[in-house]
């Protein structure tokens, strides 16, 4: 058995240790009974023996699309709001993969977030926080709820700083400590974004992540993102006001903000019949399922992506850096004009955007401890003179952006001569 490729709207899972990708719901664009079937069924391919499965328990009464679905353990998916039929939702479903059954929890307390879909989720442990998405009258939203299973109750996040404008389509992720949440693109009813803000969960305050290195990736919305170590890792989704299909995955490295591409996801060339709206695509863990359609709309190849160890891919884009003859970061010289009493240094800004950078400056320390500046402007060279003789001094230098947001270089040590 194979699904048809008509899962618009539809929720994808990886559960039970990796071991099931899960399909639910979505629409088609086949006769109204398929479109409803395909509303309302759960549809499980066994990752190890790459069967399909399509669990008469799993069943629901009412087609949905539209919706999230989270892993949260090894064996539940929670659902989320969507289209049940005709009407938004907020309802929360959970199904449990080891019975292929749905549970739907009594909520406690009288706080609801208003319905929607096209919304946006992730889970810490046993919390599942919700962003966003669109109303019944459509109107589109920014706030941020959580809902504890632990307690069965939902609560509503007062959040300060730079808040995410209203959006729909967008990604959240959460970082492994737990600590802060990242927001990547969507729509914000005018066009397509691919901004990233995050939240610090111990402030609640948000806060708009300036990147001025590397190529910024398409805006889309309908994709698909997870955190991995250091690595906001982002795939699929739709552009152009969805006309176009996108197959890439681009990494953003979040201590040094700068993205690179690591797939251009040239594959969806060769497949002019996608559905630029259908979801094809899923993270779990350090892997990206990506289902592929044939000609005749049924999902009959599977990709596995997986993702390398941090250091393999910071590896990867230094050598591809090198090979392009670009500089990503800010470098001071290995070598400077190194006098008794002066050093003459130089430094490279970053390929990207360096026409932004209203000035540098340059910093000096000394194994006292000591630091002060010692220049201020857009020169990339500059001599420093009245120093000790035969003493080692530390520098590194700030490019400073007409933003106002900056980045260090590497601190290097330089020793003047006797």
């Amino acid at each position: 058995m194979d699904p048809c490729t008509d899962l618009c709207g539809a929720a994808h899972g990886g559960v039970a240790g990796g071991k099931l990708l899960v399909l639910y719901g979505g629409t088609s664009r086949s006769s109204t009974p398929a479109h409803d079937a395909v509303g309302r069924e759960v549809v499980v391919l066994n990752l190890e023996t790459m069967m399909w499965d399509k669990p008469g328990t799993a069943r629901t009464m009412t087609p949905t699309h539209s919706h999230t679905g989270t892993v949260v353990g090894r064996t539940k998916m929670l659902v989320l709001g969507g289209v049940k039929g005709e009407l938004a939702s907020a309802e929360i479903s959970v199904l449990n993969t080891d019975t292929m059954k749905w549970i739907v929890p009594q909520v406690k307390g009288m706080e609801r977030p208003p319905v929607r879909h096209g919304h946006a989720t992730c889970a810490i442990r046993e919390k599942l926080f919700v962003f966003g998405g669109t109303t019944a009258d459509g109107t589109l939203l920014n706030d941020l709820w959580i809902y504890d299973q632990d307690v069965l109750s939902w609560t509503y996040v007062t959040c300060f700083g730079n808040l995410p404008s209203p959006r729909r389509g967008s990604t959240l992720c959460a970082t492994e400590d737990g600590r802060r949440l990242y927001i990547f693109g969507g729509n914000d009813g005018e066009r397509a974004l691919n901004d990233v803000l995050f939240l610090e969960l111990e402030k609640l305050s948000w806060t708009l992540l300036p990147v001025h290195v590397g190529a910024l990736p398409e805006p889309r919305e309908d994709h698909v993102a997870c955190i991995l170590s250091k690595y906001l890792i982002v795939s699929g989704g739709t552009t152009q006001g969805g006309s176009k299909r996108l197959g890439d995955v681009q990494v953003l490295d979040l201590y040094s903000p700068r993205w690179e591409c690591l797939d251009d996801g040239s594959y969806t060339a060769s497949l002019p019949w996608l559905r630029c709206r259908a979801m094809y695509t899923c993270f779990f863990g350090n892997k990206l399922f990506t289902l592929k359609p044939s000609m005749h709309e049924r999902l009959w190849e599977l990709q596995v992506m997986e993702l390398a160890l941090p250091e393999d891919i910071e590896r990867l884009r230094h050598s591809k850096k090198r090979d392009l003859g670009l500089n990503e970061r800010l470098e001071l010289s290995d070598e400077g004009v190194i006098g008794v009493s002066s050093l003459e240094l130089s430094w490279r800004p970053p390929t990207k955007n360096a026409e932004r950078i209203e000035r540098y400056k340059l910093m000096i320390a000394t194994s006292t401890g000591v630091v002060k500046d010692v220049y201020q402007g857009r020169d990339t060279r500059f001599r420093i003179t009245g120093l000790k003789s035969n003493t080692e001094y530390i520098l590194c230098v700030k490019a400073i952006y007409d933003d106002g947001s900056f980045i260090w270089s590497e601190s290097k040590a330089y020793t003047t001569k006797l």
